[in-house]
């Protein structure tokens, strides 16, 4: 069996939001009415981005793509997904393919107006027979003009300059390394390169899917390759070329690509409401990973619960978003998670939580003015592996405690000098004990029995 190998798992927390900048209506940045109105009463204190998260080692295609059904993503060797109760801006995973893709005149206008940039004539008769978006985003490649090539992600020159030049027009960001960019875009946990040969999938992994104009690398997208379907990681092209909405055209070439291939999904990553630069995101059309049941949903029947940035949580029994039900202010979740706090206390003299979790209103003051008489363990004063007793999108604590025996039968793989050890629950010190349940929580039990966490 080949290990998902990751670190203990961390929670961040940031004062900088690349999408909002902190900027947008406090009331939208909170994630519930009830929680608005406390922050109302008072409060000064403005959410931060923030996330939950692990350093990866190493992991399987497949292993990978069970963590996306969970609402993770990777950035380089990291793998994170939102706080969506806490954090700034609410980050849904969102899906597509062809079938569930209606075109719109804004990507017609955008596949015509970049054949025309090429030099590609119009064909006058389609007036007749209907627009072939396919036959359109391919007129491109079938000239010659545009060269698309499947290479390794691996770091070259030329794509470290065309980053460069990216990331100064595009983001205002001029601190870029060579170092950096291999980080971010080039290296990868997974542990098989993904490979594509004559229309077929070759190998699961990362690829670079390359855009040479006239012999000149104009763009690339960094994909992975996955079972389910096609992920897409990040998108850079050359300023030079920016009117020519290479952004959407790179988006509908790679979810052409998922069905040519023969793979059911196309993955855009992250999907925030009221960030308008998300919005191209909806055209495509497709589903949103609802944090209730961790299933997909078409964006038609969630859109209202993530209205202004809002959380939701959709029970597709009873028809209706429960999301202030369960994490509201006095919501049902923070109850019985305070009770299983109490028991995993007396039970295994492990500090869970403290007070500074227990709810949204404190969990950016750095007041540190709590009782934290945990375990032995000094380190874990430090809040960034002070997971929070609730989360939205993971098994609950009572979801773990309640199952006892196969909690105490459970065994924790540990990766330290150089070999894998093994300890049953029952031996683990406290701070592992607590480490066991959270990560319990955040990968689910199948995947943590194939997990290994380094020290």
């Amino acid at each position: 069996m080949e290990f998902l190998v990751v670190s203990r798992p961390l929670y961040l927390r940031d004062h900088h939001c690349g999408y909002c900048h902190q900027k947008k209506p406090r009331s939208q940045a909170i994630s519930l009415g009830s929680w608005r109105d406390t922050y109302n009463n008072g409060s000064t204190t403005y959410p931060e981005s923030t996330t939950v998260g692990f350093q990866c080692e190493s992991m399987t295609a497949q292993q990978y793509d069970s963590l996306i059904q969970l609402g993770y993503r990777r950035s380089g060797s990291f793998l994170y997904k939102p706080d969506l109760l806490r954090t700034c801006c609410r980050m849904y995973t969102i899906r597509s393919n062809w079938d569930l893709f209606t075109p719109g005149k804004e990507h017609r206008r955008d596949i015509n107006k970049f054949n025309s940039h090429l030099g590609i004539k119009k064909d006058d008769s389609r007036h007749s027979r209907g627009y072939d978006i396919v036959q359109e985003l391919k007129k491109a490649q079938d000239n010659g003009s545009l060269v698309i090539k499947f290479e390794r992600a691996k770091f070259t020159e030329a794509k470290y300059q065309l980053f460069v030049k990216y990331q100064a027009s595009v983001h205002d960001d001029h601190k870029t390394s060579r170092k950096g960019f291999a980080r971010f875009l080039c290296e990868s946990p997974i542990s098989s390169e993904g490979e594509i040969k004559d229309g077929k999938v070759i190998s699961y992994g990362a690829i670079h899917q390359c855009y040479y104009l006239k012999d000149k690398l104009i763009a690339i997208g960094v994909l992975d390759i996955l079972p389910s379907g096609i992920s897409s990681i990040y998108f850079i092209y050359d300023p030079e070329y920016r009117h020519l909405a290479l952004g959407k055209i790179s988006g509908l070439n790679e979810m052409l690509l998922s069905k040519e291939l023969g793979l059911q999904w196309y993955y855009l990553g992250y999907y925030i409401e009221d960030c308008p630069k998300m919005a191209y995101k909806k055209k495509f059309g497709g589903e949103i990973l609802n944090p209730y049941d961790m299933k997909f949903y078409n964006h038609d029947i969630v859109k209202s619960g993530m209205k202004d940035g809002g959380l939701f949580s959709w029970d597709p029994e009873r028809g209706i978003d429960i999301a202030e039900e369960m994490f509201g202010v006095n919501g049902s979740s923070f109850v019985e998670a305070a009770d299983c706090c109490k028991w995993i206390k007396r039970r295994w003299e492990t500090d869970y939580s403290d007070k500074k979790w227990a709810t949204l209103e404190n969990v950016n003051d750095d007041d540190d003015d709590d009782d934290d008489d945990d375990d032995d363990d000094d380190d874990d004063d430090d809040t960034m592996f002070q997971i929070p007793s609730v989360l939205v999108g993971c098994l609950t604590l009572a979801d773990v405690t309640d199952d006892f025996e196969r909690l105490q039968r459970t065994k924790l793989k540990v990766f330290q000098i150089g070999k894998i050890g093994i300890v049953e629950f029952k031996d683990l010190r406290p701070r592992f004990k607590r480490t066991v349940i959270d990560l319990i929580r955040l990968l689910g039990w199948d995947l943590f029995e194939e997990t290994v966490i380094y020290v």
